[in-house]
């Protein structure tokens, strides 16, 4: 089995990683928490959550970042966390 990635982006990542994604992309509906600093990125819907962004500390910023790509009926929000973040958390 191998694995070739994909070079071309969809018109969803376009519109998550582009400063001007044009007409024909979707536009994510991204919301944080002021108090907390947490955040999530949403489908233009807001059935479908694209990103979840906890800080890992205060001033954790200048540290680096930790990336979990998971695929589960996650329930968390830019408000609320679920069992499976807590845990990564």
């Amino acid at each position: 089995m191998s694995f070739t990635p994909r070079t071309e982006l969809t018109l969803v990542q376009t519109a998550l990683f582009s400063d001007n994604p044009g007409p024909d992309a979707a536009n994510p509906v991204a919301r944080t928490n002021a108090s907390t600093g947490w955040s999530a990125t949403y489908s233009p819907c807001e059935r479908f959550r694209y990103l979840l962004y906890r800080p890992l500390a205060k001033g954790a910023r200048d540290r680096g970042r930790i990336l979990w790509v998971m695929m589960n009926p996650s329930t968390a929000t830019e408000f609320k966390n679920d069992p499976t973040i807590s845990k990564c958390m």
